[in-house]
């Protein structure tokens, strides 16, 4: 018998890779990525980031005599984790007293 998937997924299989994959990712960048600004955001408790690469090929791709795009680069590297951009920002105890006082 076939195990269920699980209730989150909405009935689908879970697959734990993205797609494209790290290595399609670069490729992709490398030959057509055409986006002259650009934002690589760190962050710096993140054990899987990805962005110094990144950002080397995004530099080839801006300033390759052949190839070259042309483009401007921001690298910052803020507190957080790896999921930090999946997770909402929550009110302080002082906002949240705050705004029940307002009601």
């Amino acid at each position: 018998a076939e195990a269920a998937a699980p209730a989150s997924t909405g009935g689908l299989p879970l697959d734990d890779e993205f797609t494209p994959g790290p290595a399609e990712t670069d490729e992709a960048v490398r030959r057509r990525y055409g986006v002259g600004r650009n934002l690589l955001v760190r962050f710096a408790d993140d054990g899987i980031d990805q962005s110094s690469g990144l950002a080397r090929l995004l530099q080839s791709r801006f300033t390759d005599e052949v190839t070259g795009i042309g483009g401007r680069l921001d690298f910052r590297k803020l507190e957080g984790t790896h999921v930090t951009p999946n997770a909402p920002r929550l009110p302080s105890d002082a906002e949240i007293r705050r705004i029940l006082s307002a009601a």
